[in-house]
């Protein structure tokens, strides 16, 4: 039987290494594992693969992520999250690959107090959610095989992220100041890995169905950063103050409220993702493994 062909662009980020570790429970397809050094999207070295591999699915999970670093480096920040992404729409389209993109709860501004629904009018508030906005868009307007799954403070045993990072204050006594007044949905890039592979494996054919959507993903519930290192901080049984501040205390506008409702994914795919305090101590149990 032929399998279907599956390119992870980004392989190096924290999805794709999650993807990458959960892959040999998926046999019925045959994955391509592509770091920027193997294949970078913001070159025009993509096509040739494309073709020589038959892929039928790219899994896109290259992005300029630092939300801070963005404001300054929106050249190469807006080169990543949207130009390629669109190049990348272009060659799907011409090649009927199906394209999963990855894209964020930060398009939304925050002024929404009840999780943000698929059709709710974006509208960032900082150049990183635009830059990924614009990136959605051009996939909207080029492709007609894609679909677009919103996600939300990813964390994972893998890379540096905020997770990690607070590990590292803790273990080297750093005072721990985490904002308190942004409310998200913790997720785990190992959560998230395993429904991207359920959906694929819902077609359940080599004959992918064509598909426009935009889906929220993410692990059920939503905290404060302050409230999830209060979290860490139980689940390790480890005493240490922990100060909340304020979003006006930091240079770069985030959204104060960008919890997702996942009704949607589970009424078409059925995947209930996990509460995100049990991903959370799913995640540390498996950093302390390490």
């Amino acid at each position: 039987m032929n399998k279907l062909n599956i390119l992870i662009t980004g392989s190096n980020s924290q999805l794709g290494k999650s993807i990458k570790s959960i892959y040999k429970n998926f046999d019925k397809y045959r994955f391509y594992f592509k770091n920027k050094k193997r294949i970078d999207i913001t070159k025009n070295d993509i096509e040739f693969f494309l073709i020589e591999k038959k892929i039928n699915i790219i899994i896109n999970c290259a992005a300029y992520t630092n939300v801070n670093e963005a404001e300054h480096n929106q050249k190469n920040c807006d080169l990543i999250n949207h130009i390629s992404v669109s190049n990348i729409a272009k060659l799907s389209k011409k090649l009927n690959i199906l394209l999963i993109h990855i894209s964020t709860d930060y398009i939304f501004d925050g002024k929404k107090r009840r999780p943000y629904l698929e059709r709710d009018l974006p509208k960032p508030i900082n150049f990183y959610g635009y830059s990924k906005l614009m990136g959605e868009n051009s996939i909207k307007k080029i492709n007609y095989n894609y679909l677009i799954l919103r996600t939300s403070f990813l964390y994972s045993e893998y890379n540096k992220n905020f997770l990690k990072s607070i590990l590292s204050n803790i273990k080297n006594n750093k005072i721990l100041k985490v904002v308190d007044d942004q409310i998200s949905c913790p997720t785990y890039a190992k959560d998230l890995a395993y429904a991207i592979l359920k959906i694929i494996e819902s077609t359940n054919s080599l004959k992918i169905s064509y598909v426009k959507d935009t889906l929220n993903i993410s692990n059920i519930g939503n905290i404060s950063r302050y409230g999830f290192v209060k979290a860490v901080c139980e689940t390790l049984n480890i005493e240490k103050q922990i100060i909340p501040i304020n979003t006006k205390q930091i240079n770069v506008k985030r959204p104060k409220y960008s919890a997702l409702d996942n009704t949607k994914i589970f009424k078409k795919y059925k995947i209930k993702m996990p509460a995100w305090k049990l991903s959370l101590n799913k995640c540390l149990k498996n950093i302390y493994i390490k």
